[in-house]
């Protein structure tokens, strides 16, 4: 299911006019986590909606720091699905100052005590149950111009997934982007990540996991919507100066822009 990315990238996505220099630039980033995302509707109509919670980001040049906590989340909606967790905390950091020398944007999120139920049924197992002691992702750029390097990754304890009463293998350490289970309206994706990187620009957007549901069948009716645990996110812009004035620096976060437009991108 398509979603919008609102991400601070698009801010930075305008055009940057630099001088000539003998160095290369980090010339702008940005970075953002959050715990929990969840947008579930019937036929069209929203019944179960979580905004982006706990939410860290920054935007750069100019080094930062942010962080967010949030305590608890908890919400449900009878025969439809419910939504728990602890402890919900990201951070947001980034060095870019628009100066010379290798720079980087760091982002991470995790998820405490987290319970996820799709479908409750009173006389039979549940469509689908996630449960975990502690879900989190980072996503990083570092480097300099011609060498920026993007990553991502997740962490996990405990996890445990069924569907329809059947449990899930879970791999000890999911690999990028591993499909778990695709059927019944169900598609959940662990270490979910997508990354652009080229000699000026590079991006990463991590979702530890995200569930997309596609007219599921639930006791409330044909259940359809997103369900992101986890995120984080980073973008880095790097630049060469030529004896010319450059215009138009700034494609490198409205790369991230557009990442942050595809399905599984918040």
């Amino acid at each position: 299911m398509n979603m919008k990315w609102l991400g601070v990238g698009l801010l930075m996505a305008g055009t940057f006019v630099m001088q000539s220099s003998a160095y290369a630039d980090v010339t702008g980033g940005d970075s953002k986590g959050y715990g929990i995302f969840v947008a579930l509707e019937l036929i069209g109509i929203p019944v179960l909606t979580i905004p982006e919670t706990a939410v860290a980001q920054g935007t750069a040049p100019g080094p930062y720091s942010d962080f967010d906590q949030v305590l608890s989340v908890g919400v449900g909606v009878p025969l439809v699905a419910s939504v728990a967790t602890g402890v919900l905390e990201a951070n947001a950091t980034s060095d870019i100052n628009g100066g010379a020398g290798n720079r980087f944007a760091f982002s991470d999120s995790l998820v405490d005590d987290l319970d996820v139920i799709v479908g409750p049924s009173a006389v039979g197992p549940n469509l689908l149950e996630v449960t975990a002691d502690t879900i989190g992702s980072s996503s990083i750029i570092t480097g300099d111009y011609a060498s920026m390097t993007p990553l991502g990754s997740m962490i996990l304890e405990n996890l445990t997934i069924s569907v329809s009463g059947t449990s899930l293998n879970i791999p000890i350490s999911p690999a990028p982007n591993t499909i778990l289970f695709d059927a019944l309206g169900i598609r959940i994706v662990l270490n979910e990540q997508f990354s652009i990187t080229n000699l000026a620009n590079a991006s990463q957007v991590t979702n530890a996991i995200h569930i997309e549901l596609d007219e599921a069948v639930t006791g409330g009716g044909l259940l359809s919507g997103d369900i992101i645990i986890a995120h984080s996110d980073a973008a880095m812009v790097a630049v060469v100066p030529e004896p010319a004035t450059f215009v138009g620096l700034g494609a490198g976060l409205g790369l991230l822009a557009l990442l942050r437009r595809r399905p599984g991108c918040r």
